[in-house]
């Protein structure tokens, strides 16, 4: 056609997306669970919305790799990631470019702003709703879930140790 890959995504969204599920390590990310959709009268297809993140950060029962901080998706998928539209657009450098960007201008500060105190606020502001959570599903609680302490606790340190993995892999300054 003459055009570019550009000319045919949203780099933005696309980018946006990639990080939300490389920062979350979300499993179903890579074949299983990604949107995209075209407006009308627009040329270009836009990623999103995200969802189903019930097997990401660090709660993944199909090994450990994946709920390590440390690595990176296109590692730990192997073959599940080569033939994705992510593992594409990650030999362009404009994509890498604007992921970098990304990461640095609004990824890297919320996830600073969730470590230094919004993963409590927000623990804070469900914790009622566990309570209740806990009574309803008694049973199931008991052979599946954490408790909603540990589970915080478990989020925060997953987050911090994703973003100091993730900073030097996105090259923040």
């Amino acid at each position: 056609t003459g055009k570019s890959y550009k000319d045919y995504i949203d780099m933005s969204s696309f980018a946006k997306k990639y990080l939300i599920d490389e920062i979350s390590k979300n499993y179903d990310s890579v074949k299983y669970s990604a949107f995209y959709y075209k407006e009308r009268g627009e040329d270009r297809l836009f990623a999103g919305p995200v969802w189903d993140y019930d097997i990401a950060y660090g709660n993944a029962n199909v090994g450990e790799e994946i709920n390590d901080p440390k690595g990176l998706t296109k590692l730990l998928m192997g073959d599940r990631f080569e033939d994705h539209i992510f593992s594409m657009l990650m030999e362009k450098s404009e994509f890498t470019d604007e992921v970098n960007r990304q990461y640095e201008e609004r990824f890297a500060p919320v996830l600073t702003s969730l470590i230094n105190g919004g993963i409590d606020e927000m623990a804070e502001e469900i914790a009622a709703c566990a309570a209740m959570d806990d009574k309803r599903y008694e049973a199931y609680k008991a052979e599946n879930n954490k408790r909603f302490e540990e589970s915080i606790s478990s989020l925060k340190g997953f987050i911090r140790e994703r973003k100091d993995f993730l900073d030097g892999v996105f090259s923040v300054r």
